[in-house]
């Protein structure tokens, strides 16, 4: 493929395609941890991916704190029972999650209370 070609494919790509290639890059980088996309339930894995999304779920004499996570191929939902906030944890901060993959009563993959790394820009 020549360079005008390539140069060319890259002006074609969306936005959305080259911040998912970057994170794919990214996170690739990092040692020991898998891609989303081939995480399966019931699996201990550590995943690396960029905080796309943060909801605080109230429940009865509780609340559980919910962080979507995206790695360029799929996403990833943490969740902390008992957590409003985590200091660091923020829209667009790089994290690594490590914890069982499971789906409980949904489509995406979740870890519950997982151990969690902050990454630095």
């Amino acid at each position: 493929m020549s360079i005008i070609s390539r140069f060319g494919q890259k002006l074609a790509e969306t936005p959305e395609q080259l911040h998912a290639q970057e994170t794919r890059v990214w996170c690739g980088e990092i040692n020991g941890v898998q891609q989303i996309t081939e995480c399966r339930a019931r699996t201990r894995r550590r995943v690396a991916g960029v905080v796309q999304s943060i909801k605080v779920v109230p429940r009865i004499n509780t609340s559980t704190l919910e962080v979507l996570i995206y790695d360029g191929t799929d996403q990833l939902v943490g969740i902390w029972y008992g957590r409003r906030r985590i200091p660091g944890i923020d829209l667009g901060r790089r994290v690594i999650l490590e914890g069982t993959i499971g789906t409980f009563n949904s489509d995406t993959l979740q870890i519950i209370n997982p151990a969690y790394e902050l990454i630095s820009a």
